[in-house]
């Protein structure tokens, strides 16, 4: 279905391993807009923008992976990372 979370998700990835961080983007965006509870375009998004230096973007899409999932390696992962970005 083209027009669906999970597809917008897979665009990204694929837009992510070619090095399209742009379109990557634009892409996890559009996956949370389909469904917000999509916690992998949450920690690509983070990640790209932990790439980027942009410390306050990182927290917030760290925060709202935490928030679907506590537990979740990557979001720990991404929340560590983004508590050093800004230090």
């Amino acid at each position: 279905e083209p027009m669906s979370a999970e597809s917008y998700l897979i665009l990204g990835k694929i837009h992510l391993r070619r090095g399209d961080r742009e379109q990557a983007v634009s892409a996890f965006k559009t996956a949370i807009f389909w469904d917000n509870r999509q916690i992998d375009a949450y920690i690509n998004l983070g990640k790209i923008y932990l790439e980027r230096g942009e410390c306050l973007q990182v927290k917030n899409y760290s925060a709202s992976a935490i928030e679907l999932n506590a537990e979740n390696p990557d979001a720990i992962a991404l929340q560590r990372q983004a508590e050093r970005c800004s230090k």
